[in-house]
């Protein structure tokens, strides 16, 4: 079987290669881009299963926006499931409206994993949203 393709889309070189560690531990083929510009080109001369973003509020400041590169990605490969990683409560509840899918970075990994899994194995993505749930003290794997 062929392992589902990932393009991360991440400005930090430690934080990419943690994720390209991580999810070619489980068998994903893991590419990456530092940032919007080399993703678009990627995406434009290889074949992906989907595309993983990780929002800062903070580099949005530096014009690092993934809710545009999301747009961008959507507006020229609509199939392609598009999924938000990020550390801000905020950017995963917004994500709704852009992507495919969120994740919240401090939630378990696992969810992630399995949110991958079952993007990257549809031809037509339905959103998939893994939130903290701090106020309960528990956090969903994903929720469908």
């Amino acid at each position: 079987m062929t392992p589902k393709r990932l393009l991360y889309v991440e400005s930090s070189p430690s934080t990419s290669l943690y994720y390209q560690l991580l999810l070619q531990s489980h068998g994903f083929a893991v590419e990456v881009a530092g940032n919007g510009s080399a993703a678009m080109g990627q995406l434009s001369s290889s074949i992906v299963d989907a595309v993983i973003i990780s929002q800062d509020p903070a580099s949005a400041d530096k014009g690092s926006d993934g809710f545009r590169l999301a747009a961008a990605i959507k507006r020229q490969s609509p199939e392609i499931p598009v999924v938000m990683v990020s550390a801000c409560e905020s950017v995963v509840e917004d994500a709704p409206r852009f992507v495919d899918g969120a994740f919240w970075n401090s939630a378990p990994l696992g969810g992630l994993i399995e949110m991958l899994q079952s993007l990257a194995g549809r031809s037509t993505a339905k959103p998939v949203f893994a939130m903290p749930e701090a106020r309960f003290l528990a956090l969903p794997a994903f929720v469908a």
